[in-house]
């Protein structure tokens, strides 16, 4: 089992790109207080590409958004965290 939290890619003839990616947080050590820590930057760490053909690409995107659509009629909108615009990892 491969957890994520995001996925960027692309489709163009030649086929689909989906490259999914967890954030990690990245910490350094602080000399006050000492040993102390705060986030230097965030990293995100690549799990998995996924190279298919245009057609798997839309297969597989008419899947999930039939399975969104299932789970949101039943249990109700599924939310989407608020994200500052940033640029592919």
């Amino acid at each position: 089992m491969i957890y994520v939290e995001n996925v960027f890619g692309g489709l163009d003839p030649g086929g689909g790109r989906m490259i999914f990616y967890v954030d990690r947080r990245k910490p350094k050590t602080t000399d006050e207080p000492i040993g102390g820590l705060e986030m230097e930057e965030i990293v995100h760490e690549l799990q998995i590409e996924l190279r298919m053909s245009p057609a798997s690409f839309k297969s597989i995107a008419e899947w999930m958004t039939k399975h969104v659509e299932a789970a949101e009629k039943q249990f109700g909108p599924i939310l989407l965290p608020q994200r500052k615009a940033t640029s592919e990892p």
